[in-house]
């Protein structure tokens, strides 16, 4: 069970789900990472974004303590994972064009599906008192 479902949280899939929109500011960060990376910093653009992503964790770790850790790390992923997203289109298009970009998502797309598809079966295993 996740940690926001179980106690001491017990909240609902409606208030669980709305602590995403905590990551709406990581459009601001994929804006302003596709700028950087437009001007050919790339790779610090990068550094920064995994030095942010790892920070991002010990927050999230502390979330059993404080809700307001798990706002700041989601913010920090969010944003993360965003602007890495924003920076990885810029290049895909930059080298293989929009056909390429498309396929990137197409691919990311697909893998989300096939993950969504292996862990409904696993819930649906687990549900029907089946082994994992």
């Amino acid at each position: 069970m996740l940690p926001l479902s179980a106690a001491p949280y017990r909240f609902s899939h409606n208030v669980i789900g709305a602590f995403g929109l905590l990551g709406a500011p990581g459009a601001l960060a994929a804006t302003h990472a596709g700028r950087l990376a437009g001007r050919r910093l790339e790779r610090q653009v990068t550094l920064g974004a995994l030095l942010l992503l790892l920070l991002a964790w010990l927050p999230l770790a502390l979330m059993p303590v404080s809700l307001w850790a798990l706002v700041i790390g989601n913010m920090l992923f969010y944003a993360v994972g965003s602007g890495l997203g924003a920076m990885a289109s810029t290049l895909v298009y930059a080298h293989a064009g929009w056909t390429g970009a498309c396929l990137r998502g197409s691919c990311i797309s697909l893998a989300a599906l096939l993950f969504w598809a292996a862990t409904r079966k696993m819930s649906a295993n687990r549900d029907c008192g089946g082994s994992n």
